[in-house]
């Protein structure tokens, strides 16, 4: 759905002023498991974000992208964080304390 990642980023600033604030993104590719990112919405995402002044962090690791992040840097330093992408990697991952939205669940 091309309108999903608008409908998100508008439902979590009913909470949250995103100026500034570290935004993660989990999964950058198109589906699970996978290297192949076109038509993934998580760019989409990246881009609304940044528009509305969150500082995006980006992580995949079937995507070798020099602007990604690790997993660690991700989780350890953003206070929201979006499910781009499932990929089995992350089933087991403590998230802790931080916002999830999960965007393969809406």
């Amino acid at each position: 759905n091309e309108t999903l990642p608008d409908f998100l980023v508008d439902r979590i600033k009913l909470k949250y002023d995103l100026s500034f604030i570290k935004v993660g993104i989990l999964g950058m590719s198109f589906k699970p498991d996978i290297d192949d990112f076109r038509e993934s919405l998580a760019y989409k995402l990246r881009k609304i974000l940044t528009y509305e002044n969150a500082i995006v962090m980006c992580t995949d690791p079937y995507i070798n992208d020099p602007s990604f992040f690790k997993l660690n840097e991700v989780l350890t330093q953003c206070k929201i964080i979006f499910i781009g992408c499932p990929h089995a990697e992350y089933k087991n991952v403590d998230l802790g304390e931080v916002e999830v939205v999960n965007c393969w669940e809406q």
